[in-house]
């Protein structure tokens, strides 16, 4: 049985301050993007039929247009970083297990409403239990609208000496960022992991529908020492497959629902182990995730979800 640590953060109280700096920033960052965007327009409406998304935050989360879905129903995403984030891009990478294997593992969890509103812990935990992976702790610090850079910030504060500890212990870290959107993004995860954790901590940095070219991607992507999860562009990539169902990996808030931290789950898997996703059935997904298939009837759902597990375990597709 695994031991679970779950550390969910709001910190409220704590982020009042910085929430006010933040919103201030946000307003100067609208007006100088709407002033730059209308010389863009300027410049490009003569010649320019073409429209791409540059950066994409939490605050736009849900929205189909800016998730780069054209009239046409179809997407494309790459964030570059397919020569080392898919196992199946080379035959030795393919055979190389980067985790401790010869004991049992921490793994932690590390990010914010993006991890913690699908589950993706909880469903991970859930894989640990049927197929008996070397886990023995799963730990979440997860804190709500915040970013890494947050979590540095706390962690020589005596208030929140437990997140230094959950740092200290972790053998495995899995980052994820505030909707992808902070140039620091690199930089705080080097210094965390270099001042705070075990020497030979395994680190990776979990993709989402929101990161795109950032300089920080290219960064971690040409750093031996973090390992890139690019799942979001398999979340893109699922989420336009499904026409005309756009939209059904997404809760009404816009954030990622439970399916997509199924998915995110057994995407995480199959990297971290090195391995294939084809012995979870339709049959025995639970019923608030088959519930979130499309589909009419369960023949319908189980196609869909058949055709979904296809396109997991190509990786990131080409």
């Amino acid at each position: 049985m695994i031991k679970s640590k779950k550390t969910f953060h709001d910190c409220s109280d704590k982020r009042k301050d910085k929430k006010l700096i933040r919103t201030i920033g946000s307003i100067v960052l609208l007006v100088t993007l709407s002033f730059t965007a209308c010389g863009n327009k300027a410049n490009k409406a003569a010649d320019s039929t073409d429209t791409t998304v540059d950066e994409i935050s939490d605050a736009t989360a849900g929205s189909i247009d800016e998730n780069g879905i054209s009239d046409s129903g179809e997407a494309d995403f790459d964030t570059g970083l397919s020569d080392r984030i898919s196992y199946q891009c080379t035959e030795e990478e393919s055979d190389d297990v980067i985790l401790p294997t010869d004991r049992n593992i921490k793994i932690m969890f590390s990010g914010n409403s993006l991890l913690g509103a699908p589950k993706v812990d909880k469903h991970f935990e859930e894989l640990v239990e049927r197929y008996q992976l070397n886990v023995d702790e799963v730990i979440r610090e997860v804190f709500y609208g915040e970013s890494i850079q947050y979590q540095l910030s706390l962690i020589d504060d005596d208030n929140w000496d437990f997140v230094k500890e959950d740092y200290e212990n972790a053998d495995v870290i899995i980052f994820q960022e505030y909707g992808g959107f902070y140039e620091q993004t690199y930089e705080n995860i080097k210094e965390l992991v270099d001042n705070y954790c075990k020497e030979d901590v395994v680190v990776y940095y979990y993709t989402t529908q929101y990161d795109y070219h950032d300089t920080y991607l290219k960064k971690m992507a040409e750093d031996e020492s973090i390992h890139v999860l690019d799942f979001g562009t398999l979340y893109n990539r699922l989420d336009s497959s499904a026409s005309p169902t756009f939209g059904y990996l997404y809760q009404s808030d816009g954030h990622p629902n439970e399916l997509a931290g199924f998915i995110a789950a057994g995407y995480i898997y199959t990297q971290l182990y090195k391995t294939d996703f084809t012995d979870y059935p339709y049959e025995e997904l639970p019923d608030n995730i088959k519930e979130l298939v499309p589909g009419g009837d369960d023949s319908e759902k189980q196609e869909f979800y058949d055709e979904m597990i296809e396109m997991l375990n190509r990786g990131v597709l080409n």
